[in-house]
């Protein structure tokens, strides 16, 4: 099996809310920040708070002297690879052709598909990306996605083929959830978000709105609780982001070889988090897309749908 990016970095919530003591016990993961705040205000907070500590963490240490460099993304670079793009990719040893042999992650997740508005942002954050580093890989615009509920990761094909079995007869009621009035939950406040794995757009749930995506993720983890599946989620982290690239290759990072400083790097992401302080987002989770249900090889935007639910 091969080894995600995600092993290098810590699942850490950095809200310094859901560590107080709350009146809420559950096996539901997302009950725990529902209970710690007390309003649609609290809950932004908790949300703007933890990708605010969360980017300042991670510019210490791309910026720190022990720093080592990006963190390549190996089976994303030989996906690439057996795709076609060798343009810009240096692969030590005999490349795999087969996708399906390069990339045995088989995930099962709820993801929410963004609105126009959102894509035409990502677009023009990405062309800001590469035109300091022209081989940062960027996610393509039909595979952009929000996860609203992770459900299971790294399975065989076996175990996720006998989760959709379970799940299906209550994927019509699941996929429908955040179409009722009283499920409708709004994200604000776009910000670009960063690690030296990876780069996400990331939102915050509107101050004004009680009914938070928080909210929602609980109660589709219910919902498919109810359906007899086992989830096995990573985590359960108050960020609702869309990936909006990740590194295959570190040579535009080496400066004594052209490339840009980590100074930089960061700098153009302070540039763009400046300009998207001015700009106006007002998502209404479910419009313009569906919710959707993915199986297969997802870690990239790939896999395959098994329902989709109605927009509005």
């Amino acid at each position: 099996m091969p080894v995600g990016t995600d092993a290098f970095n810590t699942f850490e919530d950095l809200s310094g809310v859901s560590e107080k003591p709350t009146t809420t016990e559950s096996l539901n993961p997302y009950n725990k920040l529902i209970g710690a705040c007390k309003n649609a205000e609290e809950m932004q907070k908790a949300y703007e708070t933890h990708r605010t500590n969360r980017n300042k963490q991670q510019a210490e240490k791309m910026l720190s002297k022990d720093f080592t460099g990006v963190i390549v993304d190996k089976t994303l670079q030989e996906l690439e690879y057996a795709r076609g793009n060798k343009g810009i990719i240096q692969l030590a040893g005999k490349p795999v052709q087969d996708l399906q042999e390069v990339d045995p992650r088989v995930c099962l997740v709820l993801w929410i598909r963004p609105t126009q508005q959102i894509k035409d942002l990502v677009k023009t954050i990405q062309e800001r990306l590469i035109d300091l580093a022209p081989d940062f890989w960027c996610m393509p615009r039909d595979k952009l996605h929000l996860t609203a509920l992770e459900l299971s990761h790294s399975k065989p094909y076996g175990e996720i083929n006998n989760s959709i079995s379970l799940l299906r007869p209550h994927l019509p009621s699941i996929l429908s959830l955040q179409t009722k009035p009283q499920h409708r939950n709004v994200l604000v406040k776009p910000r670009l978000s960063f690690d030296a794995a990876a780069l996400a757009i990331s939102f915050v749930p509107a101050g004004d709105c009680e009914y938070s995506c928080q909210h929602l993720r609980r109660d589709l983890h219910n919902l498919v609780a109810a359906s007899g599946m086992e989830i096995n989620s990573r985590y359960a982290l108050p960020s609702a982001h869309i990936t909006v690239g990740r590194f295959i290759t570190g040579r535009n990072h080496y400066p004594a070889e052209g490339g840009v400083s980590m100074e930089k790097w960061i700098g153009r992401i302070g540039e763009i988090n400046d300009w998207l302080e001015n700009v106006e987002v007002r998502w209404t989770v479910g419009e313009e897309a569906g919710m959707v249900c993915r199986a297969g090889r997802l870690w990239y935007g790939d896999g395959e749908t098994v329902m989709v639910g109605e927009a509005f």
